[in-house]
């Protein structure tokens, strides 16, 4: 794998937004978010325009892996809320509401909305939910069933992600997102 830059990355990102929207004739409106996990580019954009959105996706899905080794998980809205053509792609999700432990690996500040992003495959190493997950977890700190304080400038996604992701890295020894990545990579 070779070493991505941030500020590479961004300068390239922003580069094919502005070409996509200069190419279809509108103003370049795409606002984005990602993360990196390991060679995986966790992805989220906004975009009114279909046509600019289309060959944003094109470019990137095509190009960041010969550039910079990356392969592109998109984070939409659940399946179909936004426009179909992404979500055929789409390996991720998000949700306002609540960390779930069957399958939340992080929060993110969207946009500037809280959310919860949710892979459409479990984050449990084995693959299978069940309760015995739910106690591992309890035991390793995180119980479903408390509400845990919310700190003062935080928010309660954050609170109980934080919470969560504790018990999940003393309970795996990894972050929900390595194992979310790893059951992708499996399944592809």
């Amino acid at each position: 794998m070779q070493k991505v830059t941030d500020m590479a990355l961004r300068r390239y990102i922003d580069k094919c937004a502005a070409d996509a929207a200069a190419a279809c004739g509108r103003e370049n409106d795409i606002r984005y978010e990602y993360k990196l996990v390991g060679n995986n580019l966790i992805f989220a954009f906004r975009c009114k325009y279909h046509k600019v959105r289309l060959r944003f996706e094109y470019r990137l899905f095509n190009n960041l892996p010969k550039n910079f080794g990356l392969k592109l998980h998109l984070v939409m809205p659940t399946a179909g809320v936004e426009y179909e053509d992404a979500v055929r792609a789409c390996r991720f999700t998000y949700s306002e509401d609540t960390v779930d432990v069957k399958d939340s690996i992080g929060v993110w500040d969207l946009f500037g909305t809280p959310v919860v992003i949710v892979p459409r495959y479990a984050i449990y190493p084995d693959g299978t939910y069940s309760l015995h997950h739910e106690e591992e977890l309890r035991s390793a700190g995180y119980d479903i069933n408390t509400v845990y304080p919310v700190p003062e400038g935080s928010n309660h996604l954050q609170a109980d992600w934080d919470i969560f992701l504790s018990a999940y890295k003393k309970l795996y020894g990894c972050t929900p997102e390595e194992t979310a990545i790893k059951v992708l990579e499996q399944r592809a």
